[in-house]
């Protein structure tokens, strides 16, 4: 099995309407750096502000301070308009509020990114699958062709 077929897997899965919401609230964490950055807020605000959660219409989005949530409260209708031009979903409200800052959460992984890089990587000779070094050099072949072997 192939990187490509899971990927596909998961962009079938993905196109379910009970996915709607999900590929929603993608469309916004997509688009909202590039809204951020065209909107007159303070130096590096895009690390001080970001998508907490959207709730029926409303964007609620968590700021590093209360004046923060205050300047960009002043310009939540500029905010809408410019987010709602890059969405397939529009918004109603965006509220603004410093109470749930925590740091960003960090980047969901993609498929790429997944397991550790820094080993180096073979493909099986047996099964083809991406497969770290140590284990061809162990076991000449991938830990789901040795397992199959064992039983």
């Amino acid at each position: 099995m192939s990187w490509e077929s899971i990927d596909r897997i998961i962009d079938t899965i993905t196109q379910e309407p009970a996915w709607d919401s999900y590929r929603a609230w993608q469309e916004i964490l997509t688009a909202w750096p590039q809204v951020v950055s065209t909107l007159q807020i303070p130096q590096k605000s895009e690390q001080q502000l970001y998508p907490r959660s959207r709730v029926e219409g409303t964007l609620y989005v968590a700021t590093i301070s209360a004046s923060l949530a205050d300047h960009c409260t002043w310009q939540r209708r500029s905010f809408l308009t410019a987010l709602n031009a890059l969405i397939a979903h529009p918004l109603t409200d965006i509220r603004f509020a410093s109470s749930r800052w925590q740091p960003p959460p960090p980047p969901t992984p993609t498929l790429d990114s997944l397991g550790d890089r820094s080993q180096e990587r073979c493909l099986c000779p047996h099964c083809g699958v991406c497969t770290p070094r140590w284990e061809l050099d162990r076991w000449s072949e991938c830990r789901f062709c040795v397992a199959k072997s064992w039983h």
